[in-house]
């Protein structure tokens, strides 16, 4: 699979796309994005809250968050994390910009 992108990251907190290689079953216009938020300051992150927001030609989905804390960072464990699925609707199959590569083509069937 594709490496993740690193879409945001300051003070310590840090939100990573990773892109699926593949379509769901039957939705080739559907691009499902499994995102993890990581902690590596030294103090705790709460009410944590992913929003996204698309053009109004697509939809967006997000899946419940695997939790809404992150616990302070500890150098002798892995850093704590949230992971949550988004799924992006594209029936149009328009261009998508992803930071480091613009612009990025919804993967499926033409």
């Amino acid at each position: 699979s594709a490496l993740p992108v690193t879409a945001y990251d300051k003070n310590g907190f840090r939100i990573l796309f990773h892109f699926a290689k593949e379509c769901p079953p039957g939705r080739p216009d559907v691009l499902v994005v499994v995102v993890s938020m990581l902690n590596t300051a030294p103090l705790p992150v709460k009410s944590i809250v992913l929003q996204a927001a698309v053009p109004k030609s697509m939809k967006v989905k997000l899946q419940p968050p695997s939790g809404t804390e992150l616990s302070p960072f500890s150098p002798i464990q892995p850093p704590a994390a949230i992971t949550q699925v988004m799924l992006l609707a594209n029936p149009l199959k328009l261009l998508l910009p992803s930071p480091g590569r613009w612009p990025r083509k919804v993967p499926g069937p033409e």
